[in-house]
């Protein structure tokens, strides 16, 4: 008999930052460019790169383990390693933004403080653990290359899908017929 489990998704910002190889060709060159420095890129430019990512996230040693994915290194709170059977990282598009998502499969609902256990290892998971690795890994963009940050030191924030749609999403008029 096999286990049901509940979805939980974490929610969090992305950046990157793109290093473009030196030119081919000498007329291709730009004086004032500096190769490099990195060119930080917001959430809106990664969207285009999303398949890359997700791909470079599956690849990636430490992202799958084990079937419990970053839950295997959890050392918290017994009762939250208890009831979140895993937590895998991965991207998602969302009002035209990528979003760094870490999906969570739940044996049992999390209280408001296992909850926020879960999302302390999670950010630490993505500051010091998994995403420190993961952000050292460039992937090929054609003229260049970038790395994905889930973890930032400015404007961090993790949420569940109800926290992120009321903080994050853009507020929208209802549409009234006259």
């Amino acid at each position: 008999m096999s286990e049901e489990y509940t979805e939980l998704k974490l929610y969090s910002p992305l950046t990157g930052d793109y290093t473009r190889d030196e030119p081919l060709f000498e007329e291709d060159y730009e004086e004032d460019y500096d190769y490099n420095e990195p060119e930080e890129w917001n959430s809106s430019y990664l969207t285009q790169y999303q398949s890359e990512i997700e791909k470079m996230i599956e690849n990636y040693p430490a992202s799958d383990n084990s079937d419990r994915g970053l839950m295997e290194y959890y050392h918290g709170l017994e009762s939250v390693d208890d009831k979140v059977h895993s937590l895998h990282p991965t991207v998602e598009t969302i009002d035209g933004k990528l979003y760094g998502v870490a999906v969570c499969k739940l044996k049992a609902e999390l209280t408001r403080e296992e909850l926020s256990a879960l999302k302390e290892y999670c950010t630490g998971q993505y500051s010091d653990g998994w995403g420190e690795g993961f952000e050292q890994r460039d992937i090929d963009c054609g003229d260049g290359s970038f790395c994905v940050h889930f973890w930032q030191w400015k404007d961090f924030k993790i949420q569940t899908k109800e926290e992120f749609e009321v903080d994050c999403l853009p507020k929208r008029t209802p549409h009234i017929p006259k």
